[in-house]
């Protein structure tokens, strides 16, 4: 009973400006448990030309969520013997695979990783993964 009496007394006078309250700001970004979590899937593939690596990029958002995670993606080429070579490409939120072909590197196995970096404004997490693609080298002529 003593609540009730206090939150009418409040309420009066907070309508007639007497009272002022504060509190949080509501958020409602997201009220599922999936919402910020994406996953990279990434797949290396056999580019028809010489020098290049050829690597497939998806990036996995949860099911119920109505915004696209927007961002960046960062691929880093490794080579065994230290060599690095890396390509950074603006995402903007798309569901399907893409491509990515990384010209002029030298021929051999190289290990890769794919990073997601999301927008400083964005709710949602970054991921990465990895994996080896193989890139060919000329044809010899003759």
């Amino acid at each position: 009973m003593k609540k009730l009496i206090v939150g009418l007394l409040t309420a009066l006078l907070m309508s007639a400006g007497l009272v002022a309250t504060t509190s949080t700001t509501a958020t409602a970004a997201c009220p599922y448990t999936e919402c910020g979590n994406t996953a990279v899937k990434s797949k290396g593939a056999s580019a028809k030309r010489a020098n290049v690596a050829k690597i497939l990029v998806r990036v996995v958002q949860g099911r119920r969520v109505a915004a696209r995670a927007k961002g960046s993606i960062v691929i880093t080429l490794v080579k065994p013997n230290g060599l690095t070579k890396t390509k950074t490409i603006a995402f903007k939120g798309t569901r399907k695979r893409f491509a990515v072909n990384i010209p002029r590197l030298r021929k051999g196995n190289w290990a890769y990783t794919v990073s997601f970096v999301p927008n400083e404004n964005n709710f949602f997490k970054g991921s990465s993964s990895s994996g080896t693609v193989g890139v060919k080298g000329k044809r010899a002529r003759g």
